[in-house]
């Protein structure tokens, strides 16, 4: 809960820090190398390792599940593992999002939404079933010298889109 407090004051557009585990650009300016709140969405994942309270452990084990997508981009319940499942809705626990990640590939949201073992949930909405959103890695080697690049792509239709580029593995 104390990094939600962070990591929401870290993206929203204001300089007034959540009690009691928020932190705006009063507390990271007294670090010993001071920066400033980004105060907008993340544009990497990695920018969660400047978030007060993301120690190595932490960004270790949130990073295989969160990516830094567009607002408006939605949740694929067909690819979603069982700790994202459970994420769309407190009463989802372990052994339902199991269920429902047994029970993919879904043909269309509203097939995930209606089916049986969601009927103690309530509705879900604002999910899709395929993802427009694509990493394309490319990684060379020359002699002990390497380097990866990979971009995020958006697809629609047949048309793509580079969303961005970044020099590494990627990390959403």
């Amino acid at each position: 809960p104390g990094i939600a407090d962070a990591i929401v004051d870290w993206i929203d557009p204001d300089l007034a820090p959540l009690l009691p585990d928020g932190a705006e650009d009063d507390w990271y300016q007294r670090l010993a190398v001071p920066y400033r709140a980004a105060n907008r969405p993340l544009a990497s994942v990695r920018e969660l390792r400047l978030v007060r309270g993301v120690t190595p452990a932490v960004y270790a084990a949130l990073a295989p599940h969160v990516s830094a997508l567009p607002a408006n981009a939605m949740l694929d319940v067909s690819a979603a593992g069982p700790l994202l499942m459970r994420a769309l809705d407190q009463r989802i626990d372990a052994a339902l999002a199991d269920r429902l990640v047994a029970g993919a590939p879904y043909a269309d949201p509203e097939a995930f939404a209606t089916q049986p073992a969601l009927r103690n949930v309530g509705r879900i909405i604002d999910v899709v079933v395929t993802s427009n959103y694509f990493d394309v890695r490319a990684h060379a080697r020359v002699d002990a010298a390497e380097v990866t690049l990979t971009s995020r792509l958006r697809v629609l239709d047949r048309d793509a889109e580079v969303v961005s580029r970044m020099l590494g593995d990627g990390d959403g």
